[in-house]
């Protein structure tokens, strides 16, 4: 499978998901695949960042194996869409204790920019509370960010932050 024609052939679930299936548990075409998402050209990174989501939704070893790529790739400037999808991957899985902080205040500066999506704020509100649930300090400063942020943000924001700052205060 020519994963470039596949990706530019259709935009669509349908073709994400057959994709997705394509690339199964493979590594060798999941790497292709992070390649592609790393340094294509648009729309081809984006459109890879979808089947990404999906292949780590199915088999998240395959990102467990990229997981320090993928933390020094996150802050790069790049599409909503590859960000979206990176961070649905990340608050599906137990960060290792060596990506916590780094993953940790990336979160924290996302939640407060005013140009991240909702949708990736909300998912860095769930990795930001899964890093922080062991340790007090930072489940103070995550309440007090969401708090602060609440206000500013729409009601998918709010509503998670609800739950989460409910989650924080057990």
């Amino acid at each position: 499978m020519n994963l470039k024609d596949a990706l530019l052939r259709e935009h669509s679930k349908t073709q994400k998901d057959n994709i997705a299936t394509n690339i199964g548990d493979s590594k060798v075409l999941f790497a292709e695949l992070w390649e592609i998402l790393k340094t294509g050209e648009a729309p081809l990174p984006q459109r890879a960042a979808w089947v990404f989501d999906t292949c780590t939704k199915k088999h998240p070893a395959l990102l467990e194996a990229i997981l320090d790529d993928v933390v020094l790739f996150m802050p790069k400037p790049n599409h909503n869409a590859i960000h979206r999808n990176i961070t649905k991957a990340l608050a599906r899985i137990d960060i290792p204790e060596r990506h916590q902080g780094t993953v940790y205040s990336l979160c924290i500066d996302w939640m407060l920019s005013p140009k991240k999506e909702v949708a990736i704020k909300a998912q860095c509100m769930t990795i930001a509370f899964n890093i922080a649930k062991p340790i007090p300090e930072l489940r103070e400063e995550l309440a007090l960010v969401i708090q602060d942020q609440m206000e500013f943000n729409s009601a998918g924001f709010t509503s998670r932050g609800r739950k989460i700052l409910r989650a924080l205060a057990k």
